[in-house]
Formats: C-alpha cells, structure tokens, sequence
C-alpha cells in the first residue's frame, strides 16, 4: 500500500532548454525549418516524446517550419501529480503554445492519442487548425486491440504500481512491443527512455483520458462536424488497433485514407520515407501561407489547396496532390512546383511585358501567390494596358506576351 501512494503521487518538473510556463505545467517546444515558412505541428502519442518524430522531421523541415511539443506528463515537459490530463486540456496546452510562438494558422498532425489531441485543438480553435491528420489514431474504443500483457498489468491497481517502481528497459520494451510490426525494427534506446521518464500518473491518467474522449463521441463523428480537411494514415500491420478501422474515416467527407503496407502502429519510426509523402503532398494541398508584402499586392494568409482549384482564367487549375510549396525566404514569397519540375525561374530576372496579358483582370497568379494590381480604370480582359503603377510580372502574364 505504501508503494501504490508513493508511486501514484510521483512528479516532475519541466527539463531542457527554457519550457514554456503554460497553465497546469510547463511544456516543452521544439522547431525546425524555416520561421518563416508554413506551420506543421506535430504531437506525439501516450508515452512519447518530441523525439518519437526525428526520422521524419529533416523531410518535413525543408519546406516547412515543423513544431514538436511534449504533451504535459511527457518527454521533457512538467510531470505534475495532480490534474490537467484530459485530451481537452491538452489541446488547449498545445494551442496556447502555438500562441507564444506567434503561429496564426497551422496542419496538425498526431499520432494515436496526439490524434485526439489534434482533434480537440481543432475544435477549440477553429481558426488556428487548417487541416488535420492523424496517424494510428483508432477512431472509437471498440476498434482497440490490445496494449499486449505489460500494458494490461499497469492498470490493475497495486499491480500496476509495483510493476511501475520495478520497470527495466527489457520490460518496458515488452510494453512497447505492440508500437511495432515492421520486419526486423529494433526499438531504439530513446523510446525506452520516454517511457521510463514519465510517472505512472502521468502515463495512466493520460491513457484514461484519451479513452474517455473518444467514448463521449468517436473521432469521425467530431472530425465530420469540424469539416476541416483530414489525411488518415494507418500501418495495416497496427497491433494496437484494427487496421479496417481506417475506413470509419470516410464518413468524414472529403477525408482521404493512406494504408501502409508492412507498418505497424508508428508508421513515422517503421518507415520515415513512406510516411513523409502523403504527409507532404496533403501539405502541399492544405498548408496556410501567410506572404509579405513585396512590392505587389499580396495575398495573404490563403490555402494553397484552394487556389489550386480557384478558376483564375489563367489555364486550368493543378491538382493540390501534384504541387508542393517551395519558400524563397529573400524575398518573402511562396511559390508551388510541380512534382518533378526544375523550380520556376525568378520573375525579377526577365524582362517584363508592357502589358498585362492575363485573361482576367485582377487574376490569381497560382505560382507566385500574387494578385494584378488594377490600373487607373477599367480595361478589357487581354487589353494592352498596364498593370497599376507597374507591370504584371507574374509567370502567368509572362507567358502570354
């Protein structure tokens, strides 16, 4: 009995680097890629860490500037012994961390319980979450396999808490056996040491939390009324949950379902390569951008998935699936590219037209993410006059003079 209480009343503070003081408990933050490039933030799953997503992150951070946080009761984040778990407030937690750091808009991914993390953020703050997508996140309770022998003893009261305070690496990585399917995959010492940072609070508190979420209302049912845009990727290998159970996100309209062949429940450690390229071209499709102003006018904070499919009148729209973002950081402007294409040469490096030649005036240039300035009056479409105080300098416009 002594043990159960000294076990079940373990804490923690905060460690590395200078945590974020958040209400319920300092998090830990960690970024990559470009600050000023579009937010892709990632939260790990029950008894992970920030690190759970290294082998994907260098793939990720070209293109984007890629936040990790330590839920609270995780990785180097406060480990308090008190409240504060449920995935509600964990979303919240996340939010307000994306607020320190001056994030506007954000794609969400998360990994299992992170799903149900990602899922409450969006929820609570629609305009901050642009699209989600979740990774081995099961989307009801009744879709739940098995934790394996280790997983179920931790919760028998006394048991559970003896099992905690004699833990070694061997039985932790019994416990973390059922994380992985993929032929061959050795667990690395760092998943083991997540585990064993946390306290057994924190790791069965969090775990009931995220069942008790999912029971009030399964996660295609939330995800339908956020009718936000939703990328599922499941390793038809997962022990932890029924790998059909994927399909009970096409409820989910527009929601597009990614199986992965000879993964398990993380498919983001199994395999980073396979991972990282629905992730990519889904963010491709659906990151926010917010642009600089750069001597034309702007448009600013706009998906790029919708202006992939804007009619512009500018030739036929590309499918988001076949562009991907490319920033140029000197000049502040995003430009998309075609999947297999050399980068589009610099406007400022050719010689501009003397008149705008778009078919439209006031188009969407899709390449450049700028807008025609309007001149003084009105002209035809394809009329010679000039664009505003300059001329069009847009790929579009160039290409037709």
């Amino acid at each position: 009995m002594a043990n159960t209480l000294v076990v079940s009343g373990q804490e923690a503070e905060a460690t590395g680097g200078s945590p974020l003081p958040l209400a319920g408990g300092s998090v830990y933050v960690r970024q990559d890629g470009p600050h000023d490039a579009p937010a892709l933030v990632l939260i790990h799953g029950l008894a992970g860490s920030t690190r759970w997503w290294d082998p994907l992150v260098p793939m990720l951070a070209k293109s984007y500037r890629v936040i990790r946080v330590d839920l609270l009761g995780h990785g180097r984040s406060a480990k308090p012994a008190g409240e504060g778990y449920t995935i509600p407030e964990q979303g919240r937690r996340v939010g307000e961390a994306l607020d320190h750091l001056g994030v506007k808009h954000a794609l969400v991914v998360g990994h299992s319980t992170g799903g149900s993390v990602a899922t409450a953020l969006a929820e609570q703050r629609r305009d901050l979450v642009t699209a989600l997508a979740l990774i081995d996140s099961g989307p009801r309770t009744d879709a739940f396999i098995s934790d394996g022998l280790v997983g179920r003893l931790l919760f028998i009261p006394v048991v559970g808490q003896l099992l905690w305070r004699l833990r070694t690496d061997t039985i932790v990585r019994q416990g973390l056996g059922t994380a992985f399917s993929r032929r061959g995959y050795q667990i690395p010492q760092q998943r083991v040491d997540d585990v064993r940072g946390m306290t057994y609070h924190a790791l069965t508190t969090t775990s009931r939390a995220s069942d008790d979420y999912v029971e009030q209302q399964a996660l295609p049912d939330r995800l339908t009324a956020l009718g936000k845009p939703l990328l599922v990727i499941f390793g038809e290998e997962d022990q932890r949950w029924r790998p059909s159970s994927a399909a009970e996100y096409r409820a989910v309209p527009g929601a597009k379902i990614e199986l992965l062949s000879g993964v398990g429940h993380s498919p983001m450690l199994e395999d980073p390569p396979r991972t990282a390229t629905p992730l990519l071209a889904f963010a491709g499709a659906h990151v926010t951008v917010s642009v600089k102003h750069y001597g034309w006018q702007m448009i600013s904070d706009v998906a790029i998935g919708e202006m992939a499919g804007m009619d512009n009148r500018t030739g036929p729209a590309v499918q988001p699936a076949e562009r991907r973002p490319r920033v140029d950081h000197s000049r502040g402007r995003v430009q998309s590219v075609e999947r297999g294409a050399a980068p589009p040469p610099d406007p400022d490096s050719r010689t501009p037209p003397a008149a705008c030649r778009g078919r439209s005036w006031g188009h969407v240039c899709q390449t450049d993410i700028r807008r025609c300035r309007r001149g003084s009056r009105s002209p035809s479409p394809g009329s010679s006059a000039g664009c505003g105080s300059r001329p069009c300098r847009c790929r579009c416009c160039l290409r037709r003079s």
